[in-house]
């Protein structure tokens, strides 16, 4: 492996640890809704991307994604209590 190819798989690292740690904060924002957690990542990836580390920004479309992550979760939750329910044991 050359020595550009390293600095290529540490910058994708860093890159790589700098989302999941937004991403995480992103999660966490939206109270950590169970089973959401691509939402979070992409939106990550989109607020890096566009060279924002902070939720100050928003567009529409990221408030709504939020929303809808956080009703999915909520939905998601609720779906796996009541199967829980009727599971015999």
């Amino acid at each position: 492996m050359t020595t550009e190819q390293e600095h290529g798989l540490e910058r994708e690292d860093a890159r790589h640890q700098a989302i999941e740690l937004r991403a995480y904060r992103l999660w966490e924002e939206r109270g950590g809704p169970w089973g959401t957690p691509e939402t979070d990542w992409f939106l990550a990836e989109q607020q890096l991307a566009a060279g924002r580390d902070n939720a100050g920004e928003q567009s529409s479309a990221v408030s709504a994604a939020k929303v809808v992550g956080a009703v999915l979760g909520s939905v998601a939750g609720a779906v796996s209590a009541v199967a829980g329910s009727f599971t015999t044991g």
